[in-house]
């Protein structure tokens, strides 16, 4: 697969859910935000797979064309230094991906522009890692924008209401056998395995303000 991962960096305040060229995009977007386990993600991966969706690898490419992954172990994989993803059903597609070409001095590179062509979902891959030796989770999200750019007429449109559901189905799948903490605006779910990774000493990456005993009675009420 011609695909370059970046470098990867470790979230500081959540993961950037935008690169910074697009944080000028401020419409509001439905996501499921939550902290898992390797094994868990795998599992609503595969979810996702079943469902005959396929990930592209959110990196940089040496032609201008994506790559789409159907494979679990593949994504898995490449999650370990590109953990972003776009997710596409190719029965929803209602124009093709855009990816932009990018060249300078020493590089030549194509990235896909997030909003335009698809539509897309987004995916997270949350990682575990260690922090100024503290181990440290960030958490994994699926994320669906209220409009999208045909990447052949210009126009933006709504998303389909199939990927809506899809979405939906995928957040359902997400709420069961966890719980809800919502510390200010935004909402995180939780399973029992992470729990006790919190009881463990582990850092979530977004509630580092948290204490441990409020963490796990706020999943607990």
């Amino acid at each position: 697969m011609a695909c370059r991962t970046r470098p990867f960096r470790f979230p500081r305040r959540g993961q950037a859910k935008i690169r910074q060229r697009d944080r000028r995009i401020t419409t509001k977007m439905a996501e499921i935000e939550f902290f898992a386990i390797e094994e868990e993600i795998v599992e609503l991966v595969r979810w996702l797979l079943d469902r005959h969706c396929e990930l592209v690898p959110d990196c940089h490419y040496e032609s201008s064309s994506a790559a789409r992954i159907t494979e679990l172990l593949e994504i898995q994989r490449l999650a370990e230094s590109t953990p972003h993803f776009f997710v596409i059903r190719q029965d929803l597609v209602e124009s093709p991906l855009s990816l932009r070409e990018v060249t300078t001095a020493d590089r030549h590179f194509f990235y896909i522009d997030p909003r335009t062509g698809g539509p897309t979902l987004q995916f997270y891959w949350g990682r575990q890692f260690e922090r100024e030796e503290r181990q440290h989770l960030s958490a994994t999200w699926l994320s669906s924008y209220s409009w999208y750019e045909d990447s052949l007429s210009g126009e933006r449109k709504k998303p389909p209401s199939a990927l809506l559901a899809l979405y939906s189905e995928f957040a359902k799948a997400v709420r069961a056998g966890r719980r809800k903490i919502k510390p200010g605006k935004r909402e995180f779910w939780v399973s029992p395995h992470v729990e006790d990774l919190v009881r463990a000493g582990i850092v979530l990456v977004g509630l580092e303000g948290m204490p441990v005993d409020q963490i796990l009675s706020a999943a607990h009420s």
